[in-house]
């Protein structure tokens, strides 16, 4: 079983810009898929799926030297990217990332989203 210490600067600022028109579950999937190629203790870009790498060569530039983010930041980032594109609407934001309401307010809390 392999330990995951965070994600790449590189990689985080990648899951926080991608669109994710698959919402959460693409995003799972992108990272689960990412640790299966991981050849390190960080979660890298050239890991995930070849279409959000594609994504990333047309519309990113490099990422600045940051420190590795934990997989509870690109979540917690992720949530706060869709609550502001609904407004606040949390049963929106529910509905695009594809969890019940209850599972948002509880993300909510636990990241202590304002």
């Amino acid at each position: 079983k392999r330990q995951v210490v965070g994600i790449t600067p590189e990689c985080m600022d990648l899951l926080v810009r991608y669109p994710w028109p698959g919402n959460v579950r693409e995003l799972e999937n992108a990272i689960e898929r990412g640790m299966i190629f991981m050849r390190g203790e960080y979660l890298e870009v050239d890991g995930l799926p070849l279409a959000i790498q594609r994504w990333a060569g047309e519309n990113m530039s490099p990422a600045a030297g940051e420190e590795p983010a934990t997989l509870k930041d690109a979540e917690r980032a992720l949530i706060v990217k869709t609550l502001e594109e609904t407004g606040g609407n949390r049963s929106e934001a529910a509905r695009r990332l594809q969890i019940t309401r209850k599972t948002l307010l509880s993300k909510i809390r636990n990241y202590n989203i304002q």
